[in-house]
């Protein structure tokens, strides 16, 4: 009889904190969900009215999170959407575009912001987006590295460094000269794709001394397996900015695994396959 009674009141027991668990349940997820949309409607007005850069015009959505720029970094030509906010809000010299971002149409501020004494310092998270196996001068945050960087590097850049390139860019005219003479009486040329073509195996000539004949690489068009990686690699960089996991992830994940998954980017891993300083290296 005890034994019975104990038994009952254990279920009785079980019973109640069952039904406990599941009053409380949907209490937790409500909460949850409640400070969810409490802390980004906080956030969102204090980025709207309180924040630094709150006085900046704008748009609303710009102002409250970085999706709005991102969008507009995945078109076609985010620039343009940035004038016509100028023109907006009353030709203004600077408008919002993101929560801690501005976009600048005054070219007479370029050297304040870009100084050399005091300037101001880089935004890591923009330049994490790129995905570089070890810093550069581009991507490089720290402003003393930066600076002894762009030391190393001046004399390259000088007048008379440039002054010294002017055989290397006049061959290249001359080719790219004589291919737009023999493809314009069959086919339309694009200008676009022959400039990019042309400034491209220059710097890559100037930088490395190897352009891995790309002039000639499409014999009746102007791209090539280098133009077509870059491309896609650029193309990733906003999207690489805004979820900085997949960068992580990227970096993990086998290069065939990443072919599966994107495609597109098959010309980018061919490319960079061979290099001993990158993640995919090695990697199949």
């Amino acid at each position: 009889m005890l034994l019975k009674e104990l038994t009952v009141s254990v279920a009785w027991e079980r019973l109640q904190q069952d039904w406990r668990a599941s009053i409380h349940l949907p209490i937790i997820v409500a909460a949850s969900l409640l400070l969810i949309i409490l802390f980004y409607s906080l956030r969102s007005l204090y980025r709207i009215h309180l924040h630094p850069l709150s006085k900046f015009p704008g748009p609303r959505e710009a102002a409250k999170s970085d999706l709005w720029l991102y969008h507009q970094s995945l078109s076609t030509f985010p620039e343009a959407t940035f004038e016509e906010l100028h023109q907006k809000y009353r030709k203004s010299k600077a408008i919002r575009i993101a929560p801690n971002e501005l976009h600048i149409a005054d070219t007479r501020l370029y050297k304040a912001i870009y100084k050399q004494s005091n300037p101001f310092p880089k935004h890591e998270a923009f330049y994490l987006g790129f995905n570089a196996p070890s810093p550069s001068l581009f991507t490089e945050v720290d402003q003393f590295k930066h600076k002894e960087r762009r030391r190393m590097l001046s004399s390259m850049f000088s007048r008379a460094g440039v002054l010294k390139l002017d055989g290397l860019v006049r061959e290249r005219l001359m080719l790219l000269e004589n291919k737009i003479d023999r493809l314009c009486e069959k086919q339309k040329i694009d200008v676009y794709g022959a400039l990019r073509l042309l400034t491209t195996n220059i710097i890559l000539e100037f930088c490395f001394a190897d352009s891995s004949g790309m002039m000639e690489e499409q014999p009746d068009g102007f791209g090539s397996r280098f133009l077509e990686a870059f491309s896609v690699a650029a193309g990733g960089v906003a999207t690489l900015q805004q979820y900085p996991l997949l960068r992580v992830l990227i970096g993990k994940m086998p290069a065939w695994l990443v072919r599966m998954i994107n495609p597109d980017i098959a010309s980018f891993l061919d490319l960079i396959q061979a290099s001993p300083i990158h993640p995919f290296h090695g990697k199949s």
